[in-house]
């Protein structure tokens, strides 16, 4: 498990069943993934400006995210 915290600066929910996050913190840009049910769930807190973040890493097709358990 990680944990991940920023700033909401870009929010991208293409036709799949995942919602893609950038937060930016001091370090830089951050993609956080996002299950679609675990979205409805987290839709309060996602909503807002700044967020943290817990879930595990995906190392897929050369990309790094992190799967969002709980925001």
């Amino acid at each position: 498990m990680v944990r991940a915290a920023g700033r909401l600066v870009r929010r991208q929910r293409p036709l799949a069943k995942m919602v893609f996050l950038t937060l930016d913190d001091e370090w830089g840009l951050r993609p956080v993934a996002i299950w679609e049910q675990k979205r409805r769930e987290l839709r309060w807190a996602l909503s807002r400006p700044v967020a943290v973040g817990s879930g595990w890493v995906s190392h897929w097709n050369r990309t790094l995210s992190v799967v969002d358990e709980r925001a």
